[in-house]
């Protein structure tokens, strides 16, 4: 899974919201992108193309288009469709013109979908696991289609945009929903500024990336958020054993986004297993499982 860039996620989301202003043939003419578009080096571009078509990939057919930049944009949709987890197409690159109007069709067709949404379905299955219901619900969420988890997502940290953050995020659900909560925030002020009215949307590609358990505990943990004004806090775990006193917040830089705080016992600092789990998403959204283990023996004093 590709470490995406900043300077990707930032022009993802432009063109993303953009399209709730304007729509997709104006946005592929504009100066503006055109320009930006030219001036990206090649690997954010390749990121930008990556991200939209994994957020796509459940489209069944793309807006329609003519020309080189559909074409495109069919091939990057048939390469993310046989994938299991986002990555970068191989082979043959159109001009950045065309590149960029493929860009623009991936993202005016997970658009389209996206609207076509309901919640219902997966908001009720974050009710069960607020509530403690018994039976598989973990289960059940899995099963939902990867837009429907995203609808109620989108719909969750909507109505928690406003909900304070005073506890930092030791483990991936709480960077998860700290994070869509950040992105809603982002995309009301962006709306107000332009005078708008629109729909939140989750980054599918981002939220495609986290583990069915840590996108159900991030949802109930928004859906708290929402009833409550405040996100609550990760477990005081041991994001490697489990061992629940003395622990530590180890700090580790990312490439991209603030440093990935965790909490680690004793044992886990000593044996350097900080660096055992691979580095999160950029910016926080990854999809790192936690690591169920017991704690280790240790020999009798």
């Amino acid at each position: 899974m590709p470490e995406w860039t900043a300077r990707s996620l930032a022009m993802t989301r432009q063109i993303r919201w953009r399209l709730d202003t304007a729509p997709w043939p104006q946005l592929a003419a504009s100066r503006f992108f055109r320009s930006t578009w030219d001036r990206f080096p090649e690997t954010d571009r390749d990121h930008v193309l990556a991200q939209l078509a994994w957020a796509a990939r459940h489209c069944t057919t793309l807006v329609q288009a003519d020309g080189k930049g559909m074409q495109y944009a069919a091939r990057l949709h048939r390469d993310a469709q046989a994938r299991t987890r986002p990555g970068i197409m191989p082979g043959p690159r159109p001009p950045a013109e065309d590149q960029l109007v493929a860009a623009v069709i991936l993202a005016a067709s997970e658009r389209a979908g996206a609207l076509n949404e309901a919640p219902e379905r997966a908001l009720s299955v974050a009710l069960d696991a607020a509530a403690g219901a018994p039976g598989p619900v973990l289960d059940r969420w899995a099963a939902l289609p990867g837009p429907t988890r995203a609808a109620a997502m989108s719909h969750l940290a909507w109505t928690a945009r406003r909900a304070a953050a005073p506890h930092e995020p030791t483990d991936t659900a709480g960077r998860l929903a700290h994070w869509l909560r950040d992105e809603a925030r982002l995309w009301e002020d962006h709306i107000r500024r332009l005078g708008r009215s629109g729909q939140f949307r989750a980054p599918l590609a981002q939220m495609g990336e986290c583990a069915p358990s840590v996108q159900l505990e991030a949802a109930v943990r928004l859906l708290t958020a929402g009833r409550t004004g405040t996100l609550p806090p990760s477990p005081y775990v041991c994001g490697c054993c489990g061992y629940e006193r003395a622990l530590t917040a180890v700090r580790t830089p990312t490439p991209s986004g603030p440093s990935r705080a965790r909490l680690l016992c004793e044992m886990c600092v000593l044996l350097a297993d900080a660096s055992a789990d691979p580095p999160p998403h950029a910016a926080d959204r990854a999809a790192v499982s936690l690591r169920g283990h017991g704690r280790p023996t240790t020999a009798p004093e």
